[in-house]
């Protein structure tokens, strides 16, 4: 697995979730000022230097439930709290969203440009904030500089991590459900057709070299119909992206694949299939998922040193907010009831004593401006117990 996947991962991921908030704080009518103070704030923290030079550096995956974790945390960043299933709804939207976005990319190298898309939006919420403008734009750069030189087979690698991350994740979501991209059991319908990136051929030739040198070609019919497009896209800090996948197909119109024949006779065989299972009077029992609580604690302490979020947010400045009451494309999740089980999962983490002074001022270089501090709460040894006792 690739070690260059993790920050893609966030960013996207990010991206996605600030497009959601976006939309329901919206409908929900907030004041404009208001909704970009929140999403704001959840940039700033999201894309600080620190954390950012962090991110960066080679480093496994997080596991599943650990990325979940961080996005809740990076969520409450602001003066918005969530409850736990407007948040876990929330999840399964982003995850579903940037799996659709990987999938339908073109080559390997379109991935920069889905997550360039990402960045590009988040503009539209840091207008006048010089700050927040130098934080995008140092991003793009790191990304460049990490992926820019990188040969198509080692972008395949990254790409073959990110669909590893998501292979497990078939999550039902209405908007692509109406769409027609979507079966009824969470997975995606991919067509054997759309653009064919220069230098690479349209499928249907099987070419024979000798020494170096084509000796001769055979042809072969492909039911799907392709075209070739030079339009790369540009991985510039302000350019044109060539494509729409990761833009905010919640206020924009949609990308979105229609019904085809082929998608149609896709969805019939779907409903006439027969799932048998294994056994005839077989109980669904949830499963009882191990907690690495080594790994996990120090992974999180970290994140949470770095992130440093829910600072100085008073609890008198804070609004509640349910998501999903009314929203129409809405998630559902199919693993509920396999997340029951460890949804509460508790790590302590008891730090030494030298480490209190550091994280105390990672805590005030990360405050967010024009809020309380965080000082007026209690102290813990238990970093988890402080950062939910801060927000």
């Amino acid at each position: 697995m690739s070690l260059l996947t993790l920050p893609l991962i966030f960013i996207n991921l990010g991206g996605e979730m600030l497009y959601i908030l976006d939309q329901r704080l919206s409908a929900q009518h907030l004041k404009e000022q208001r909704i970009q103070r929140i999403l704001r704030d959840i940039i700033g923290q999201m894309l600080n230097d620190k954390f950012v030079n962090e991110l960066f550096s080679p480093q496994p995956v997080y596991k599943k439930r650990e990325m979940k974790y961080v996005f809740e945390k990076l969520a409450h960043a602001s003066i918005m709290k969530l409850n736990a299933s407007s948040m876990s709804k929330l999840y399964d939207l982003m995850v579903m969203a940037f799996k659709y976005q990987l999938l339908h990319c073109r080559e390997p190298r379109d991935i920069l440009l889905v997550t360039y898309n990402h960045l590009d939006a988040m503009y539209t919420w840091c207008i006048g904030s010089k700050e927040h403008e130098q934080l995008l734009e140092t991003t793009k750069l790191k990304i460049l500089q990490t992926y820019g030189n990188l040969n198509t087979s080692k972008l395949q690698a990254v790409r073959l991590s990110l669909l590893t991350f998501l292979q497990d994740v078939h999550i039902r979501v209405s908007i692509f459900l109406r769409d027609h991209v979507q079966l009824p059991s969470g997975r995606f319908i991919l067509l054997p057709e759309g653009e064919i990136v220069q230098p690479y051929d349209i499928p249907g030739v099987i070419k024979s070299y000798k020494n170096g040198s084509e000796t001769s070609r055979t042809f072969f019919h492909t039911p799907g119909k392709y075209s070739i497009t030079k339009d790369i896209g540009s991985l510039a800090v302000r350019g044109d992206r060539a494509i729409t996948y990761g833009v905010n197909m919640y206020a924009t119109a949609r990308a979105l694949k229609t019904e085809t024949p082929l998608t149609r006779s896709i969805l019939v065989s779907e409903e006439k299939c027969t799932i048998i299972p294994p056994y005839k009077d077989a109980v669904v029992t949830p499963a009882v998922i191990p907690v690495e609580v080594g790994q996990a604690a120090k992974e999180l302490n970290a994140l949470a040193r770095l992130i440093g979020v829910g600072n100085g947010v008073s609890e008198a400045d804070t609004f509640r907010l349910t998501l999903f009451d009314d929203f129409e494309d809405e998630a559902f999740s199919t693993h509920n009831l396999l997340m029951e089980n460890y949804n509460d999962f508790d790590i302590r983490i008891v730090p030494k004593q030298k480490d209190e002074s550091h994280l105390n001022q990672i805590k005030r270089e990360f405050t967010i401006p024009d809020v309380v501090t965080a000082d007026s709460c209690k102290d813990s040894e238990d970093m988890l117990q402080l950062m939910d006792a801060i927000l």
